[in-house]
């Protein structure tokens, strides 16, 4: 990426829901196959390099996270303390 393809005036590197739960293969997500893709596309890695690009062109980088509480549903009809086949319901 180079600094012609973005207004970065006007940017910002919005990251959602990059936590270990979502893309780590022991994470709580991991029976989604949510860990998986992101492995197979070299997520960890192509967002380190955005971050890196951001960063130093004093782009902004917004953080978002979920958080789930055991015995309370989340995203619709999933329950964060059952485990989760490919579908994402319990």
């Amino acid at each position: 990426m180079t600094n012609s393809d973005v207004d970065t005036s006007t940017s910002a590197l919005v990251l959602i829901d990059l936590q270990n739960d979502n893309v780590h293969p022991r994470g709580a997500y991991a029976s989604t196959g949510a860990a998986a893709h992101a492995e197979s596309q070299n997520l960890v890695s192509h967002v380190s390099e955005l971050l890196r690009w951001a960063r130093s062109n004093d782009v902004p980088v917004l953080h978002n996270r979920i958080v789930s509480y055991p015995g309370r549903y989340f995203g619709g009809n999933i329950r964060a303390d059952l485990p989760h086949d490919r579908t994402g319901v319990a």
